[in-house]
């Protein structure tokens, strides 16, 4: 936002040069210039900006002094308001998608993939559980040298990779090697997936990959 201080003109005309001048205020940066205007910027990463919703508002107030060549002083304040606006939901895209995510049962089978993760306010965590889905783990942090691993119920998850940019998380999925039962239907093996914003708003998603059957049908 951008303005210009309430001032009197007479002394306006005689401050000392401020131009650029930043002060820190609770919620962004209140820069002044010697014209009498001024900027300011929210700070977004702030939690509790993050956290307004519709018709919330918070106010950041300054107190200032102008004083010119003769010593005279000019005292008021300038508040700014900060109006909320309720952000999306967090997103996961792409781990749906058409691509095959399967293994064949009793091979060692790899397949790799990846998904997208977004949110409007920003990502805090991003999390995969596996066969112990009382224990997600974080893979913010995987990389291709050290990737992040999930033991599953047919076989092992390693996260290879997220882009903090993009929002792109990669991964591997190695089948176990063993012959499943099949009887019951199809056998997938599921990782839920949950990304949480600085708001703490989250959604939850689930990464399947499907097991096939090497028995021939009939």
């Amino acid at each position: 936002v951008t303005g210009t201080l309430e001032d009197d003109d007479a002394l306006a005309a005689n401050v000392s040069d401020t131009t650029g001048t930043e002060i820190a205020g609770s919620y962004g940066t209140l820069t002044l210039n010697s014209d009498g205007s001024y900027s300011y910027v929210l700070d977004n990463s702030n939690a509790e900006v993050q956290g307004l919703d519709d018709g919330a508002s918070l106010t950041d107030v300054f107190t200032y002094g102008i004083t010119d060549a003769d010593g005279d002083v000019s005292r008021t304040t300038l508040t700014i308001t900060v109006t909320g606006s309720t952000d999306a939901a967090p997103v996961i895209t792409g781990i749906s998608g058409t691509d095959d995510n399967s293994v064949t049962e009793a091979t060692g089978d790899t397949v790799t993939g990846s998904f997208t993760v977004a949110a409007t306010a920003g990502i805090a965590t991003v999390t995969i559980a596996g066969v112990d889905v009382d224990t997600p783990v974080d893979i913010t942090n995987a990389t291709e040298a050290d990737p992040v691993v999930i033991e599953g119920s047919e076989g092992t998850l390693s996260v290879t990779g997220y882009d903090a940019g993009t929002g792109e998380v990669t991964y591997r999925y190695v089948e176990d090697g063993e012959t499943e039962d099949h009887s019951g239907g199809d056998i997938t093996d599921s990782f839920a997936v949950v990304v949480t914003d600085i708001t703490d708003a989250s959604t939850t998603d689930s990464l399947d990959i499907a097991i096939v059957d090497t028995v021939p049908t009939a």
